[in-house]
């Protein structure tokens, strides 16, 4: 039972078995319903607010299009690119120069320049020495803030709020009209761009894909609501759950050096020598020799789920994630030693994901040839 006056009524498990039935095995019987697609109204009619067929039909589609693109292959070329030309630059400046890196900061603009890329076919570019401000992505972070507000007081307070358009609401309100922009600008780019390429039955991202699925007349079948929604979607599904991983995961390994003796001990014996030389960035068959490092992300991943009060069926993309997460985290350790900056506070944020309320303050050291 809830607080008498919010009309709450909770069930609570933390039995595997209930967990693998209600989310896996069984969850047709298990809807999210109109309160759950009231509280997410800013995510649309995407994947992650349907049910039943509708859910079915979204699922089976964004399937389909990760099948057709070769979306493991597309994921980890652009990883790997951005891990040579943006992540491993920042971490060389930063231990010439004996800066701070706030490695949340760090993990949230590299996932959203590669989500962005793979999503929309745009490099924001966020990811850079200079850590330029970014709108954009500050919008989307007071987004799920709202949202996370939103599921935690009754339903009145909020729609009381949005009806005046005061508080959290007002907030909301400002930041999906600078998200959406950013979306619908890039969705209308990418229809004038398909009007006059002569090679419009190539796509590399998402967006281009779905916007070349035509019916029987040769007519676009997505208007730009649904490319809005679904892109809307992916990114809250690609940036921040990764961000998450691999923030917490860090700060374990930086406070359990013989975690982190293993993980580097299993590199070297896998590939050589963790630096100099081997600062190319490692693919998907590579860090599948990784056995130690992938138990190490999961139980970190265990007790910080990144999505802790989201309503997670079975994710699409877990296994990609899984190998960007290895990938990253190989790159970083290999060449480098982490330490959290000393009496810096580590401590939830507010939020539907599960973020560090002061980001992750770290010094890094070049790990010596």
């Amino acid at each position: 039972m809830g607080p008498w006056f919010t009309e709450e009524n909770y069930i609570i498990t933390c039995d595997p078995l209930n967990i693998h039935h209600i989310m896996s095995k069984n969850f047709d019987n298990y809807v999210k319903g109109s309160r759950f697609r009231d509280i997410f109204e800013p995510f649309g009619n995407g994947l992650v607010g349907a049910d039943s067929e509708i859910w079915k039909y979204k699922r089976a589609f964004t399937r389909s299009l990760m099948q057709k693109l070769s979306f493991d292959t597309m994921s980890e070329r652009t990883i790997q690119k951005k891990v040579q030309n943006s992540l491993l630059p920042i971490f060389d400046h930063a231990c010439l120069h004996g800066k701070v890196l706030d490695l949340q900061d760090v993990f949230s603009r590299l996932m959203f320049d590669e989500t962005s890329i793979m999503v929309l076919g745009y490099d924001p570019k966020s990811l850079s020495i200079e850590f330029p401000p970014v709108n954009v992505e500050n919008a989307f972070d007071e987004v799920q803030e709202c949202v996370f507000y939103r599921n935690m007081v009754p339903i009145s307070v909020w729609k009381f709020q949005e009806w005046l358009q005061i508080g959290s609401e007002k907030k909301l309100t400002k930041a999906r009209k600078v998200f959406d922009q950013f979306l619908y600008s890039h969705i209308a780019a990418k229809r004038q761009e398909l009007k006059t390429s002569k090679c419009n039955n190539i796509s590399d991202d998402l967006l281009t894909e779905q916007m070349m699925m035509t019916d029987e007349n040769g007519k676009m079948v997505h208007d730009d609501k649904f490319l809005r929604d679904a892109s809307f979607n992916l990114f809250a599904a690609g940036r921040d759950t990764i961000t998450s991983g691999l923030t917490w995961f860090f700060w374990l390994v930086a406070t359990h050096p013989s975690v982190e003796a293993k993980i580097l001990e299993e590199i070297e014996e896998n590939f050589g020598d963790v630096n100099g030389k081997k600062r190319q960035v490692l693919g998907i068959e590579d860090v599948k020799k990784l056995v130690y490092l992938h138990g190490a992300l999961c139980e970190s991943l265990r007790l910080f789920p990144p999505i802790p009060v989201e309503r997670p069926r079975t994710c699409l993309g877990k296994d990609v994630s899984l190998f960007q997460m290895k990938i990253i985290a190989a790159t970083i350790l290999g060449n480098y030693h982490i330490q959290v900056v000393k009496n810096h506070p580590v401590t939830p944020a507010q939020s539907i994901m599960l973020l560090m309320k002061h980001g992750l303050k770290v010094n890094t050291t070049r790990r010596q040839v």
